[in-house]
């Protein structure tokens, strides 16, 4: 086996101590050290950007910590109350924003960096339905939407609010949803219209009358789905690939310039991922059979992982393994988006859906990712993976081994350890750092 699990017994008071030294020694001429010790570990920590503020999330109590000094002293956020913190954002277009949210519909935000905290009232609960309650809109922060439900008993039906004004005021969006997201959900993203990128939404819609994710089919609005006179929503279901009537839509995901779409069909666990470029025409994105392969190419429910990809092409890990030992495949889309290659077989994946793999930041085109190095015997025989690391510079068609001198270095990555922030490169641009064995 070519990992140790040193780095996965690793404290996670070592943890923070080791996160935050290089901000602290950074304005000093010699390394100082300060060690900071807290009750529970301290989940999902998070820099202000350019400041020296910084917040995490204990999650045992549900209380937020911060600090004004990159971590020498800790003080818990005095203005949210003592054990109500379920959730913590921070905002990723306005580096001055944080939320908190709780289980209930009374929230908090920040304006500046968590100094203050004021109330906010969101109009419905958060989802325990939905892997993001808050989405923002990348040209505008004051333009968020919160993907909600309303609770009678042990029976929940989600709905989703909005507001244009950063929380000040909230209006209803629409019941019966299962998720809302800002067509420009990321700055590269654009309709090619202005005023379409500040209103167009896409909201996944279910069937009041049905239990089933086959019924969910995909729904646009550019007026915030507003009632017309006959009670109905202002909303179209846009043409996917030719198909206007396409349902069993699970899920949806913004990545950079693209939004990806994935449906399935009623009595199978196949996926079918649509891609747009524009959130106006869609196309169904095109895999490579495995005829010439020993791994198959299907995409099923809950076995792809869309990763870190550039601003001209889409990468997705398919999960082709049991979910015992999983391992998957990359594929690399073509610049709009719809046809897929093979990267590369046997990465290592974990049970979360987590991929050995990080893009290099402020680089195009270079990213690491672990592998499996016999793959086809833990598929074949159930041997225990022999876990490897290899780097491409040119966007995964070539990959090479990583290298100190004549030594191969295998390094510990997402799948080892609860990660905080990237694990390998900072924002200099090719400096990368991290730890593993030869």
């Amino acid at each position: 086996m070519m990992r140790s699990s040193a780095w996965a017994a690793l404290s996670w008071r070592a943890l923070i101590f080791s996160l935050l030294w290089t901000a602290v020694a950074a304005k000093q001429d010699k390394p100082t050290v300060d060690a900071s010790v807290a009750k529970h570990p301290p989940l999902n920590l998070n820099y202000f950007e350019d400041s020296d503020v910084v917040v995490f999330q204990d999650i045992e109590e549900r209380n937020i910590w911060r600090s004004e000094d990159a971590g020498k002293t800790w003080a818990q956020v005095p203005d949210i109350p003592d054990r109500s913190a379920t959730f913590l954002y921070l905002h990723p277009f306005d580096s001055n924003s944080a939320f908190v949210l709780t289980k209930d519909r009374k929230h908090y935000k920040t304006d500046d960096r968590g100094k203050s905290w004021s109330e906010f009232n969101s109009g419905t609960m958060p989802s325990a339905f939905q892997p993001d309650t808050l989405v923002f809109h990348a040209g505008d922060p004051k333009r968020i939407i919160f993907n909600g439900m309303n609770c009678d008993g042990i029976f929940c039906d989600e709905e989703t609010t909005y507001t244009i004004d950063g929380f000040k005021t909230v209006q209803q969006l629409r019941p019966s949803t299962s998720g809302c997201w800002w067509a420009k959900a990321n700055r590269e993203f654009t309709t090619g219209d202005a005023e379409l990128d500040k209103t167009r939404i896409l909201c996944i819609v279910t069937d009041p009358l049905s239990l089933f994710k086959t019924s969910q089919k995909l729904c646009v609005s550019d007026n915030f789905f507003a009632k017309g006179s006959g009670g109905k929503f202002d909303e179209f279901e846009p043409s996917l690939d030719g198909q206007r009537d396409v349902t069993g839509v699970v899920n949806i995901a913004a990545v950079k310039s693209f939004i990806l779409l994935a449906s399935s069909s009623a009595g199978s666990d196949e996926m079918t991922l649509f891609v747009t470029s524009d959130a106006q025409f869609w196309h169904r994105a095109m895999f490579p059979t495995d005829d010439s392969h020993d791994h198959s190419h299907k995409i099923n429910q809950e076995a792809y992982t869309v990763l870190e990809s550039t601003n001209y092409s889409i990468q997705v890990d398919v999960m082709t393994s049991h979910p015992s030992t999983p391992m998957g495949v990359i594929f690399t889309s073509n610049s709009n988006g719809t046809y897929f290659t093979e990267n590369i077989p046997y990465t290592n994946r974990n049970v979360k859906g987590h991929v050995d793999f990080e893009k290099i930041s402020g680089i195009q085109g270079i990213f690491l990712v672990n592998t499996v190095e016999n793959g086809k015997d833990v598929d074949a025989k159930n041997a225990r993976k022999v876990v490897v690391t290899q780097i491409t510079f040119d966007d995964g068609r070539t990959f090479e081994p990583v290298k100190a001198g004549q030594d191969r270095i295998h390094l510990h990555s997402m799948t080892d350890i609860d990660n905080i922030g990237r694990i390998f490169s900072s924002p200099a641009p090719g400096l990368v750092m991290g730890n593993g064995n030869t």
